[in-house]
C-alpha cells in the first residue's frame, strides 16, 4: 500500500498539517482517525509500507520534532502497554527532520524525541511528525507547512530513500540532542532512541532487547556517553558486547 499519512480528528496540529500537505501533493494518502493518536492500536492503522503520524507536540519551546512510539520501559503513561514498541522506521524519518531542520524558522527546535507514548503494538514502520509547543504553534498554517514538507519528502520517495546506517539510541534526555547532532552530521539515521532514565530505572539489558526487536536492521547502538550513569553505561556497553554490536559515541 506504499507510504500513508494518519491524523486525528481531535489534534487541531495534525489537521493543519495535512491541509497543507494536500496543497503540497494534492493526492497524498492520507487517513483521519477519531481516536487520539496516542490510544490507537494496530488494527485503527493501515496496512502499509510506512506509516506517518502527523501529530501535535506538546511542551515549552516551540518546536518540530520526530520520534517513534512506543513504552521501552515499565511504564506506560500515554498509551500502549510497558516493555512494548512499534516498529521503527529509521530512514524515512531522517528524510523527515533534515527537511523541517532546512525549513525551519530560528525560533524552533528540531530535534528527535525518545520513544514515549503509545501506540505500542504496531507491526508496520511508523513515526510521529510533529508540530508543538501549545495552539500558538498547531494553527499557523506556515508552521504546519514545515511539518507538511517534511512528510511530502517521504511520500514523493517513498520505498526509495538515501541509504543511511540504521541504530539504536541510547541516553540522554527527552529531546535528545547529542543524539540529534550525532545523526545530522553523519550517515547514520536514528529508530528508537531509550531516555537515559529508562535505563536507569530498569534492567538494562531487557529494555535493549525490546527495542533492538523493533528497530530493523541495526548496525550498532549510538550512545549517548553523558546521558546515562556511569553503572549504567558499562552495562549498556556489555549487553553491545554480548549482542556483537559496535558503540558510536555521541
Amino acid at each position: 500500500m506504499g507510504c500513508v499519512v494518519v491524523f486525528s480528528t481531535n489534534d487541531e496540529a495534525g489537521m493543519n498539517i495535512t491541509s497543507q500537505l494536500r496543497q503540497l501533493i494534492p493526492n497524498a494518502p492520507i487517513v483521519a482517525v477519531e481516536k487520539d493518536l496516542i490510544d490507537l492500536k494496530s488494527p485503527d492503522v493501515p496496512q502499509a509500507d510506512l506509516v506517518v503520524f502527523a501529530s501535535k507536540h506538546v511542551g515549552k519551546l516551540p518546536s518540530f520534532t520526530v520520534h517513534v512510539s512506543g513504552n521501552p520501559g515499565s511504564e506506560a503513561r500515554f498509551g500502549g502497554v510497558p516493555y512494548e514498541v512499534s516498529i521503527s522506521a529509521p530512514l524515512p524519518m531522517r528524510v523527515a527532520l533534515e527537511t523541517m531542520k532546512r525549513l525551519a524558522s530560528p525560533e524552533f527546535q528540531v530535534t528527535y524525541e525518545v520513544t514515549h507514548h503509545g501506540p505500542s503494538d504496531l507491526k508496520v514502520p511508523s513515526f510521529f511528525a510533529e508540530l508543538g509547543s501549545g495552539p500558538s504553534q498547531w494553527s499557523v498554517p506556515e508552521h504546519a507547512r514545515v511539518v507538511a514538507e517534511g512528510i511530502a519528502e517521504v511520500l514523493r520517495n517513498c520505498g526509495n530513500w538515501k541509504q543511511f546506517r540504521p541504530v539504536l539510541g541510547l541516553g540522554g534526555p527527552h529531546y535528545a540532542p547529542n543524539i540529534t547532532k550525532y545523526v545530522l552530521k553523519s550517515n547514520v539515521a536514528v529508530g528508537h532512541i531509550v531516555q537515559g532514565s529508562i535505563l536507569e530505572e530498569n534492567d538494562p539489558e531487557r529494555v535493549i532487547d525490546v527495542v533492538l526487536k523493533a528497530n530493523g536492521n541495526t548496525s550498532a547502538l549510538l550512545l549517548d556517553w553523558k546521558g546515562v550513569k556511569g553503572g549504567v553505561r558499562q552495562k549498556v556497553l556489555d549487553v553491545a558486547a554480548r549482542r556483537g554490536l559496535p558503540v558510536l559515541r555521541a
